[in-house]
């Protein structure tokens, strides 16, 4: 059995039909898919779960704690949802680009 995972991006502008990728090893595959908001991400991660049989989800900083615990409950208890977020440093760069190139 492989770890299947999938990380899911907020970006304004995007297809997730195409703007994705994909790694695959014999134990392994990592998607990421880049959405423009919490609501198609909720659908992308449900889709996911059904066709590439993803058992963990890595949700971008940019999510809110709304949002991931809407995915998380869609998604109920065998389905691993983790957000990436970094330090205050950290979090504060990333904002201050995308406040800058998407507003």
């Amino acid at each position: 059995m492989s770890l299947n995972e999938a990380y899911l991006i907020l970006v304004p502008g995007v297809d997730p039909s195409v703007d994705r990728s994909e790694i695959l090893k014999d134990n392994y595959k990592c998607l990421t898919v880049l959405v423009n908001d919490e609501e198609e991400a909720l659908s992308e991660a449900l889709s996911l779960v059904e066709t590439e049989s993803i058992h963990a989800f890595v949700l971008c900083p940019g999510f809110t704690n709304v949002g991931i615990g809407k995915i998380a409950g869609a998604l109920g208890e065998n389905v691993s949802v983790n957000v990436a977020r970094g330090d205050g440093r950290s979090t504060k760069l990333v904002s201050e680009i995308i406040e800058s190139e998407w507003s």
